[in-house]
């Protein structure tokens, strides 16, 4: 008997110690590659070479409930996904720079909204909405 309840109070203390992996959630199923070039109208795009990469930085206004939205894709066939993940992350940084230099009213930001790999050409493509607030005004 002792050992039954031991062995009960063993197997709880496991369960409630246990740690579960949540699959994270897609809050966007319908911002795909596909989808965005089916629905959405380009407003801007460059194409900028980044140390060796080729990659695309694409604007799109009121795209899928996302206003602006913002594509940037990055080859993956040249480095390694470390690489390829810190060029987009540079390139967000540099687009926001961008728009914040050429602003002296509002603050830029962007959000990543979801991460996707192409898998028929190679392309780690990363979406974001762009975030603006007014500035503060000085007085």
């Amino acid at each position: 008997m002792k050992k039954t309840i031991i062995s009960l109070l063993l197997a709880i203390f496991m369960t409630a110690c246990a740690t579960t992996q949540l699959k994270q959630q897609d809050l966007h199923p319908l911002m795909t590659l596909e989808t965005v070039k089916a629905n959405c109208e380009v407003f801007e795009e460059w194409q900028i070479g980044v140390v060796g990469l080729t990659s695309h930085v694409i604007r799109y206004e009121k795209c899928l409930k996302v206003d602006p939205l913002i594509m940037i894709a990055i080859d993956t066939d040249v480095h390694t996904d470390d690489i390829n993940r810190i060029s987009i992350d540079l390139l967000a940084a540099h687009y926001v720079s961008f728009l914040n230099k050429n602003d002296e009213t509002k603050t830029y930001s962007v959000e990543k909204l979801k991460e996707e790999r192409d898998k028929k050409d190679g392309w780690l493509v990363y979406y974001y909405a762009v975030k603006q607030k007014e500035k503060e005004k000085k007085e």
